[in-house]
């Protein structure tokens, strides 16, 4: 794929801002605009309404002679764009909020405003200390410092050592929570690697990092956020090593954080979305749909009244979509299901492509295209499940790897496509041989489905998978090899074969207890 030219860039950077943000640019930038004509104003309404067609048409409709000037006309407005929303997001932004300040701090000492930098330091010192933003709090020691030159040397001399030895100390706890951070990128790193299905190699490196986190020492008490971002670190460490009820415990700490501590949710909206995956992953792991509900409808209501960021709360509710609709499946609500995916599936999948990684887009095509195959749209589950698989070519996550290759047979199965499913099997099986990654659950699920369409009657057929779910019954009764049907119930799909009516129908027999 080709890296988007900067005519794209810009394309993409003015489509991608909110309402409320093309408002806020056009309202600023008419402020210097003469009679509000400027050509950066009229290129961006052009951009904006879709009129531009390519560069020679944009010289013609701006009156441009030549091709620098447009270069130098692009360029000019991307940087006044990016600065509009920086400052726009000043107030609601902690981080941009406290170098605004930081940069106010070093203007009122250039013109030696002493009593309103004191004002503005004590304001910039008390949201750097309640969010526990280490960095700024060095800086404003350091600006500290730069006031009391204005002093006599004997005030100097006494506070001057107070603050090196505070610089000091904060230097430490910026260290620690660095450490912390780290760590959880690490797992993060992982995690979109596999989720679940690691090597023994992963698995150790997941408890090494496990053991650094657990030798940091951290004041629950003082230093709030550090502490929050180590129980973020833990939950992740525990639910990548399957103790889903330890990890339960973190979630549970976290998640009290969040409710007493709200004000943190907008300042810190990527964790707090972190927070919402690994808890409802994990309530699923261990089987609790009624818990994933209630915590859902509590991050939810946090979720509605706190976050601010229009990037954070389309990312929210990509994570609340495929919450939901996870549950409309484990609880076998197929119509509330299939209202879902007719309602909301086209936007959400927009949203994906426009605020997520292609790593975090994957589980919406994997859990849309289960959807429509519990539905029997059979044609519409293969096309969402090849766009997945497509978008895992670049991103390579193994675990969507092997579930991709395996659903895929079951489509073609269920299409009674026999040729295709004969060749697909062969692909697959050379694929994963080739890279040595073929595992015994996808070797003997692909074999089996090679034999199944050669059973010449019903009563043959129902045999061979019979004696298919007693092998299966090895990985269902074993408590880790039984999260393999944690992305889809292949036991369940094979039983109903066997007593010849639909899955959800069989989903549905299972969830109010008749089978």
């Amino acid at each position: 794929m080709k890296a988007p030219t900067q005519k794209n860039d810009l394309f993409y950077l003015i489509k991608g801002l909110s309402g409320n943000e093309k408002s806020y640019y056009k309202k600023l930038s008419k402020r210097h605009a003469a009679n509000n004509t400027s050509l950066h104003l009229r290129l961006f309404d052009l951009i904006d309404k879709e009129q531009l067609k390519d560069e020679k048409a944009a010289l013609k409709q701006l009156g441009i002679n030549n091709s620098a000037q447009y270069s130098s006309l692009k360029n000019y407005l991307t940087k006044d764009v990016l600065d509009t929303i920086v400052f726009m997001k000043r107030n609601d932004d902690i981080t941009v909020q406290l170098r605004f300040i930081i940069i106010q701090l070093e203007q009122l000492l250039e013109k030696k405003l002493l009593q309103l930098a004191r004002r503005l330091y004590k304001k910039a010192w008390e949201l750097a200390t309640c969010f526990d933003v280490y960095d700024v709090q060095i800086q404003l020691l350091q600006l500290q410092n730069r006031i009391l030159e204005f002093k006599s040397y004997k005030e100097y001399k006494s506070e001057a050592g107070d603050i090196s030895a505070r610089i000091k100390d904060t230097l430490y706890l910026q260290y620690v929570q660095q450490q912390v951070n780290f760590h959880f990128e690490q797992l993060q790193t992982l995690k979109k690697i596999s989720l679940l299905r690691f090597t023994d190699e992963q698995t150790e490196e997941v408890k090494t990092i496990k053991n650094a986190l657990l030798s940091l020492q951290i004041n629950e008490q003082e230093n709030k956020w550090t502490n929050l971002m180590y129980n973020n670190a833990m939950a992740l460490a525990e639910h990548m090593l399957l103790r889903f009820k330890e990890c339960n415990e973190y979630c549970t700490r976290i998640l009290c954080f969040w409710e007493e501590n709200p004000e943190f949710i907008n300042a810190y909206s990527s964790n707090f979305l972190n927070t919402g995956n690994t808890v409802f992953y994990n309530d699923f792991a261990m089987q609790e749909i009624e818990l994933v509900a209630h915590h859902l409808n509590c991050m939810q209501e946090l979720a509605n009244g706190y976050i601010k960021n229009e990037y954070y709360r389309k990312q929210w509710q990509l994570i609340n979509f495929n919450t939901i609709l996870k549950i409309h499946h484990k609880t076998a609500q197929y119509d509330k299901v299939r209202g879902l995916i007719e309602e909301q599936a086209a936007e959400t999948l927009q949203y994906a492509h426009m605020v997520a990684t292609p790593a975090d887009t994957l589980p919406l095509y994997n859990s849309i295209a289960i959807s429509h195959f519990v539905l029997e749209q059979w044609d519409k589950a293969e096309e969402m499940l090849l766009e997945g698989k497509e978008i895992n070519r670049e991103v390579n996550r193994e675990d969507v790897l092997y579930f991709a290759l395996v659903f895929h047979l079951l489509i073609l199965f269920e299409k009674k496509e026999w040729y295709r499913l004969d060749s697909a099997i062969e692909s697959a099986y050379h694929l994963l041989y080739s890279r040595k990654k073929l595992r015994p659950f996808e070797k003997d699920l692909m074999l089996f489905l090679k034999r199944l369409p050669t059973a010449r009657s019903r009563h043959s057929t129902v045999d061979l998978i019979q004696g298919f779910l007693k092998k299966l019954e090895l990985y269902k009764n074993d408590p880790v090899k039984n999260l393999y049907f944690l992305y889809f119930n292949y036991y369940g799909w094979l039983e109903s074969k066997v007593m010849g009516i639909p899955y959800r129908e069989y989903m549905t027999r299972k969830i109010n207890g008749i089978l």
